[in-house]
């Protein structure tokens, strides 16, 4: 039962589009900032200022040479980062 007054909203088609996602820890290369993940190699300019720091990364498990999208701990959006070297799984 729902209080009265209370507004359900639905989700936008961005926040649908996340629940799909898988997230994972990571760490940003020192000096570049790259992201190196599955043996593959990931990268934006966007990335210089994160080098050697902890973020988090969503990605869609059934397609990992697609980009990254990278957060901050506090769950902002850094930018996608493309895949540069599609060697891994």
């Amino acid at each position: 039962m729902q209080a009265e007054g209370t507004i359900i909203r639905q989700a936008t088609a961005a926040q649908r589009a996340l629940w799909l996602l898988t997230s994972e820890a990571l760490r940003a290369q020192k000096g570049t900032g790259e992201i190196h993940f599955y043996g593959n190699r990931y990268w934006a300019r966007a990335l210089n200022e994160y080098a050697g720091q902890k973020v988090i990364v969503r990605f869609d498990p059934d397609h990992l040479h697609q980009d990254l999208r990278v957060y901050d701990l506090h769950n902002r959006l850094i930018c996608l980062a493309p895949c540069l070297s599609d060697v891994g799984f």
